[in-house]
């Protein structure tokens, strides 16, 4: 009987997982969180839609690990229900030559989390970040270049 009920815990656990993972693959409508971005603040969502308006950013140096971090940039993420701008981040420990940036007008899908306009950003030591204005959309992976 206790082996029987470790497997019924095992499989929920598993159906648990594979359900969490189907769900944070669904595709999000950028207007619904530029519409109520309260609703996903802090949430990881799946986006999908045309790259507009890239921006490469500077190489930053990481103290910490004592190595250049490279590939940070921003661009226009737009499907049929609106736009936002997503910010990639830089990786450390890798050459600039490694790093790959989206074309404009590329068709791509990004996972990103979600930062409500209002709320304050930050490592969560002194100072404690800032208020944003805008709605952040921060990528969890590199953008994956979608067929046309």
């Amino acid at each position: 009987m206790a082996t029987t009920l470790r497997r019924l815990g095992c499989c929920i656990q598993v159906w648990v997982l594979l359900s969490a993972a189907v769900a944070s693959a669904e595709v999000v409508q950028i207007g619904n969180i530029m519409t109520r971005p309260e609703t996903y603040h802090l949430k990881d969502v799946q986006l999908q839609g045309v790259a507009t308006h890239i921006q490469a950013l500077p190489p930053t140096f990481m103290s910490k690990f004592g190595t250049m971090c490279y590939g940070a940039y921003t661009f226009t993420l737009g499907d049929e229900t609106g736009s936002i701008v997503v910010e990639v981040p830089s990786m450390c420990g890798r050459s600039q030559e490694a790093v790959t940036i989206i074309a404009e007008d590329q068709k791509v899908s990004v996972a990103v989390r979600i930062e409500a306009p209002g709320y304050y950003t930050g490592s969560g030591i002194a100072p404690p970040g800032e208020v944003k204005s805008t709605t952040r959309a921060i990528a969890l992976r590199e953008p994956i270049v979608q067929d046309r």
